[in-house]
């Protein structure tokens, strides 16, 4: 039997971050790699404390960037709302911020790689743009690097200098740099500060919440998580 959509999305994705891995060990590997995401998820889930969200309105502060469309794609896309948009809601909790932390730091490095370099490859339209090439000769000037952080900042829930790309120059120092900064963050408010998160009860009418009916809380999002491993596993 094929495997669904999902699932073969998800194991093209990891042949191709696996190349290296000999076809005999790929399955087992996989496998592997499967259940561990599931117990890393378990892992990030105990965390004691949140990374607080902080909103950053992409083109509020600073015009935003003349390639990006991050600014205006709920007024793009305002066509497609559904009346269950409003029954959604997510924590005052940075998501991102909880699963990079959680990674071990190699892990965390190629995702924040990844992220920044197809981030510039769109910004900069630079489709052969290498992790090692220095960006100001790309054509980032201070102002659309400035520019180019509040969308990573955004992407991420957590604010972070606009100035970093005049002194990491580099997709690949700017990543370091970005992992480096995670590295240091630490969870607050301790576990009361995770039931806020999780209570989907109206303290004052002792009712659920009906703007809370699809609330996408810590547990909820990494159970997500978890099911890339049942996509993936023994396909």
């Amino acid at each position: 039997k094929d495997p669904d959509l999902a699932s073969h999305m998800l194991m093209s994705i990891t042949r191709h971050l696996l190349s290296h891995v000999p076809v005999d060990l790929f399955e087992p590997t996989l496998r592997w790699a499967c259940y561990a995401i599931s117990h890393q998820a378990v892992l990030m889930h105990g965390t004691k404390g949140i990374f607080p969200k902080e909103e950053i309105p992409v083109g509020k502060e600073m015009p935003p960037h003349q390639r990006d469309t991050l600014s205006t794609m709920w007024t793009d896309f305002k066509k497609a709302k559904h009346h269950h948009d409003e029954l959604l809601s997510v924590p005052d909790e940075s998501l991102p911020c909880l699963v990079l932390k959680g990674l071990p730091t190699h892990q965390r490095h190629v995702y924040l790689t990844a992220e920044v370099l197809i981030t510039m490859r769109q910004a900069l339209d630079s489709a052969n743009l290498s992790t090692d090439d220095h960006l100001k000769f790309q054509g980032l000037d201070d102002s659309a690097g400035a520019q180019l952080m509040e969308v990573l900042g955004c992407e991420i829930d957590h604010r972070l200098p606009l100035d970093w790309p005049r002194t990491h120059g580099t997709v690949s120092s700017l990543a370091a740099q970005m992992g480096t900064d995670i590295s240091f963050m630490r969870p607050q408010g301790g576990m009361a500060a995770v039931a806020k998160t999780i209570d989907v009860i109206d303290p004052d009418t002792k009712k659920l919440k009906t703007s809370q009916l699809l609330y996408f809380n810590r547990g909820a999002t990494l159970r997500v998580l978890q099911q890339v491993g049942y996509f993936m596993r023994d396909q």
